[in-house]
C-alpha cells in the first residue's frame, strides 16, 4: 500500500476543551495539592515513604497518625489529597488497582439486607467491572445485580430505571462515557431520580475515561467517584492503582476500613508514580483531546463508522457538551455496522466473521498505535475489546468489529495518518463498510479508483 501523505488528509479543526472558571486553579492544584515541601529538609518533592511500619512511643501509642503501611503512609496521603482537590471531594481512599476499588465499593452494600442489597449497573461498562459483578458479587457474594441501559432520552431512562428504585436498591454503578461504546449517561438525571425515589441508594460514577480535568461527577450528584488511576491520572502506563473519593465521611470511613482489612492497597512506588503523573494531567489531556477530536472528524469525513461524542451525529452529543468540558481522548470504530456515528451492533448486517477480520486488518495496518489493553497513557493504543478487555462480556453487547482507540501525546499528523491508513486498508478489502455521500464521502482523500488499484 502506498504511503499516505498529509496533503491527502483534510484540514479539520480540533475541538478545544471548554473554558470553565471553576477550573482556573486546576493545574496549580494538580502540582501543589498534597505536595508541600518537606518540613525537615526543605525538599521540594515530598520524600517517598517506603517503610512498612512506624514507631510507637509506648505500647499502643503511635508517634504519628501512621502505624502500619497497609493502613496508610505519607506518600499515600499526599496522593489522596491531590485527587480529592481535583475532584472537589472531602475524602478519598486509594487501592492497588481499579478492580480492587470495585471490590471494596461493592461491599458498601450488603446482599439481601433490608436496607438495600441490590445493585444496578449500566450495561456498557469495563469488562473487569462486569466480570467482578457477575462472577464474584453475584455468584460468590449473593448480590442481586442487574444490568440496564442508562443512556438515552430522559423518559426512556426513567421508565427503565424506575422499577428498580422501589425494591431495596443499594447502589447504581455507571460509567460515562461508557467503555467501549462511548455512550453518555446523564448523571444529574440519575441523581435526581434517586433523590426523589430512593435517596439512600449510593450512586457510583466511574470517571476513568474523562478524569476530573474534563468532568467532576460529585458536583453533578454522584455519591462516590472511582478511578482506575492506572489510566489518565498516572498517564504513563507504569503504575497500577485505583481510587475512590466522596463527600460522605461515613462512606469514607467504611472504605478505609475495607482497604485496610482486605489489604488491596497500592505500593508506595506506584503511589508516587501516579502523584507525579497527575502533575501533568492538564497538559496531557489538552494534547490528547484535541488530537482525538481531529482524528474522529477526519475519519468521519472519510466515511468511517467512528463513535465519538464530539461528533454532532452522536446520539448523546448535546449531553456530552453540557456534562463535560470535552468529549475526551478516546474513540471507537465499529466495523460491525454501516457508518452512522454511533454503535448499533444489534442492527448489524455485516457478517460477524467479516467484522472480526476487518478489525484485525485495521490493526495490522497501524504503525504508531500499539495493540494493547489499557488506555490514558502518553502512548497511543488500540484494542479489540471483544477479544481483550471485554472478553467476558456477551458478544451481542460489544461487537467483534469494535476497535477502541486511546489517543496519546505523539505528533498529530503521524497519528492521523496512521489511523487513516488503517481505515484505507479496511475499505479496500471491505468496500461495503464505506460511508455514503451524506457524510462528506472521501472528499477526494482516497479516490475509489485508487482503492481499486490498491494504491
Amino acid at each position: 500500500m502506498t504511503q499516505l501523505k498529509s496533503s491527502q488528509i483534510p484540514t479539520v479543526e480540533p475541538i478545544k476543551v471548554r473554558p470553565d472558571p471553576s477550573y482556573a486553579d486546576f493545574s496549580t492544584l494538580a502540582i501543589h495539592a498534597g505536595q508541600a515541601p518537606d518540613p525537615l529538609t526543605g525538599a521540594v518533592i515530598p520524600p517517598l515513604s517506603l517503610t512498612t511500619t512506624f514507631a510507637h512511643s509506648t505500647p499502643g501509642v503511635q508517634v504519628s497518625e501512621y502505624s502500619y503501611a497497609r493502613g496508610g503512609n505519607p506518600t499515600r496521603t499526599a496522593l489522596v489529597e491531590q485527587i480529592c482537590a481535583l475532584e472537589k471531594a472531602e475524602w478519598g481512599v486509594v487501592f492497588s488497582s481499579g478492580v480492587a476499588v470495585v471490590n471494596a465499593v461493592t461491599q458498601l452494600v450488603k446482599p439481601g439486607s433490608s436496607c438495600g442489597g441490590r445493585i444496578v449497573c449500566s450495561v456498557d461498562v469495563y469488562g473487569g467491572t462486569r466480570r467482578y459483578l457477575t462472577k464474584v458479587a453475584r455468584e460468590v457474594g449473593g448480590y442481586d445485580v442487574s444490568f440496564i441501559d442508562l443512556s438515552g432520552p430522559e423518559e426512556e431512562v426513567t421508565e427503565r430505571l424506575l422499577p428498580h428504585l422501589h425494591t431495596g436498591l443499594g447502589m447504581i454503578w455507571l460509567e460515562t462515557p461508557s467503555n467501549p461504546l462511548l455512550n453518555i449517561i446523564d448523571i444529574t438525571l440519575i441523581s435526581s431520580l434517586l433523590t426523589r425515589h430512593s435517596p439512600s441508594t449510593i450512586l457510583v460514577v466511574d470517571n476513568t475515561f474523562l478524569s476530573p480535568y474534563l468532568q467532576r461527577p460529585l458536583l453533578l450528584g454522584a455519591t462516590i467517584v472511582v478511578h482506575s488511576a492506572t489510566k489518565h491520572l498516572g498517564g504513563h502506563s507504569d503504575a497500577l492503582l485505583g481510587a475512590a473519593v466522596t463527600n460522605s465521611e461515613e462512606l469514607h470511613a467504611r472504605l478505609g476500613f475495607l482497604a485496610n482489612t482486605l489489604g488491596g492497597v497500592p505500593s508506595p512506588w506506584d503511589t508516587y508514580l501516579v502523584t507525579r503523573g497527575i502533575k501533568t494531567l492538564s497538559l496531557r489531556m489538552e494534547r490528547a483531546c484535541e488530537t482525538a477530536s481531529v482524528i474522529a472528524r477526519t475519519l468521519y469525513e472519510m466515511g468511517c463508522p467512528v463513535i465519538y461524542p464530539g461528533l454532532a451525529i452522536h446520539p448523546h452529543h448535546a449531553l456530552s457538551n453540557t456534562q463535560s468540558r470535552h468529549p475526551g481522548p478516546l474513540l471507537s470504530i465499529d466495523l460491525t455496522v454501516s457508518p452512522c456515528g454511533a454503535s448499533s451492533t444489534s442492527a448489524s448486517s455485516f457478517p460477524v466473521a467479516a467484522a472480526a477480520a476487518a478489525a484485525r486488518l485495521f490493526i495490522s495496518n497501524l504503525r504508531i498505535f500499539t495493540l494493547a489493553e489499557s488506555l490514558g497513557g502518553v502512548e497511543s493504543l488500540v484494542c479489540v475489546p471483544s477479544a481483550m478487555t471485554h472478553a467476558s462480556v456477551p458478544e451481542a453487547e460489544v461487537g467483534v468489529g469494535v476497535v477502541r482507540v486511546s489517543v496519546g501525546c505523539e505528533g498529530l499528523e503521524g497519528l492521523v495518518l496512521d489511523l487513516v491508513g488503517g481505515w484505507r486498508g479496511v475499505v479496500k478489502e471491505y468496500p461495503e463498510l464505506r460511508g455514503g455521500e451524506g457524510k462528506g464521502g472521501f472528499n477526494g482523500l482516497v479516490p475509489e479508483d485508487n482503492l481499486a488499484n490498491g494504491e
